[in-house]
């Protein structure tokens, strides 16, 4: 009976190390970047039995397979794009060989006659959404990784249920794990009174979904294809000022009209066949605005064969003339947009990276402060904005080019998560950014190197966050 309970053991133990070496052999072949391929081998070689679980749940992407099978033989919106015509080129102020590399990584095209209204945190953003949502008369489609339904949350719901039951067709997705944020009471709430409501890859154990990573963290509205909203604002109350409560997340939205709507409407398009199966292809009229802005969708994701948002970002940058200003809540700049920003600020480009002095993930707050002082010695200024937390994605060059969305700038955004920016070309736009920014910078406080390396244990801590950071 020993005898038989050893052999089972030492099989066991057998198989255990098999899985083992299979995992470390997938991470090899699958993962892009060696470090992150390093670390999983690591951990499944030191715990083989947990490490393959947490692999299983973290390290497996099963997006690709399952996007092109949902995405054979299906016609999309997007048409074949033309070379962009000279008057754009001409009009976009020296940023043609952006403009050539955005198309190419997108196969969208640069649209003219957009405009943009930037509103800021959810006092502004909220009222126009709702606004626009009362007013739909054909179609509705809300994306959003948070949406939780106390607060303006139940306005939100109420609307629209409301225009479901005057007959506008109404479609919203939440993501999988953002709707933990409230417990999926969003979700049932919303069908409960008839609103067609689908979750993102929710995790489950059967059938097996227990992909904790690739998450959907668009935040996008469109109604009738008229009108859009695209930022990085999720759907709560912390981001109002309500009674006896601050403001808790400061964020930016900017409402959009004009010819960019029809690629919004793509992504909503290629996101609800994603999560439905179901070809959905609405209504769309002839965009009769007369704006001043060019602008272009960046939609990105794990089933995406390049990293579009990363290769953009470092177009962008590499063409900067006098300044490069980038706010945003989460700062682990792969290697790649590193050295692309150490070379421009030692080229004689003002660059400036405004980052939340108190952020809602700790370990992420501390691996980025691990990378900080060689910035700072490369001569890139580093501020910290002051509360309440700062949720802002914006990526502005010198005075004519902005990019604003859903991204922030780490892994999780850049590789992992369904992410939607937009670029735009427009110099009164970006004075608008500008403007916002310098107005951060007032009340933030620059930082220096010497004051992140004068604690050792904290340099210890951060560095032991750091690597971690191609998953976190």
């Amino acid at each position: 009976m020993s005898l038989d309970i050893a052999v089972i053991q030492a099989a066991l133990v057998a198989l255990v190390l098999i899985l083992a070496v299979v995992t470390c052999i997938h991470a090899m072949l699958n993962k892009p970047d060696p470090r992150s391929a390093a670390l999983w081998i690591v951990i499944c070689l030191l715990f083989p039995l947990g490490g393959v679980v947490l692999y299983l749940i973290f390290g497996i992407n099963r997006i690709n397979r399952r996007a092109q099978r949902r995405a054979a033989g299906e016609l999309l919106l997007t048409r074949p794009v033309p070379p962009p015509p000279d008057a754009i080129i001409s009009s976009a102020l020296d940023y043609d060989s952006l403009i050539r590399t955005t198309r190419r990584v997108t196969a969208l095209p640069l649209v003219a006659d957009c405009q943009l209204q930037p509103l800021f945190n959810g006092d502004q953003a909220f009222p126009e959404m709702l606004a626009a949502i009362e007013r739909a008369s054909n179609w509705i489609y809300l994306s959003s990784y948070i949406f939780d339904y106390r607060g303006v949350g139940g306005e939100f719901i109420d609307q629209l249920a409301a225009a479901q039951q005057r007959g506008v067709e109404v479609r919203v997705i939440i993501d999988g794990i953002g709707e933990w944020y409230d417990g999926g009471k969003t979700r049932r709430r919303l069908r409960k009174r008839g609103v067609n409501t689908r979750t993102f890859l929710p995790p489950r154990l059967l059938p097996p979904q227990l992909a904790i990573n690739l998450r959907n963290h668009r935040k996008l509205l469109l109604v009738d294809g008229t009108i859009g909203f695209v930022g990085g604002i999720n759907i709560r109350p912390q981001h109002t000022h309500r009674p006896n409560k601050p403001l808790q997340i400061q964020d930016l939205a900017v409402k959009l009209h004009g010819p960019i709507l029809e690629q919004l409407t793509q992504v909503a398009m290629d996101d609800w066949r994603y999560v439905t199966g179901e070809q959905w292809a609405p209504a769309v009229p002839d965009q009769t605005t007369k704006g001043n802005t060019f602008c272009r969708a960046i939609p990105d994701g794990p089933e995406q064969t390049q990293e579009k948002l990363l290769a953009v970002m470092l177009a962008a940058i590499a063409r900067a003339h006098h300044s490069v200003r980038i706010v945003t809540p989460y700062f682990l700049p792969p290697r790649e947009l590193d050295a692309m920003l150490r070379a421009a600020a030692l080229s004689g480009v003002d660059v400036t990276v405004i980052l939340p002095a108190k952020s809602d993930h700790s370990m992420v707050h501390w691996a980025s402060l691990h990378r900080l002082p060689a910035l700072i010695d490369a001569g890139i200024n580093i501020y910290f904005q002051p509360p309440p937390f700062a949720h802002t994605k914006l990526l502005v060059i010198d005075d004519s080019y902005v990019q604003f969305g859903s991204a922030n700038i780490d892994a999780r955004s850049l590789r992992l998560n369904f992410e939607l920016v937009v670029e735009s070309f427009d110099t009164e736009f970006t004075r608008q950014m500008t403007d916002h920014i310098e107005q951060v910078l007032h009340r933030s406080r620059r930082v220096d190197s010497a004051f992140l390396r004068r604690s050792w244990w904290k340099r210890v801590r951060n560095a032991a966050c750091w690597l971690f950071s191609p998953n976190l």
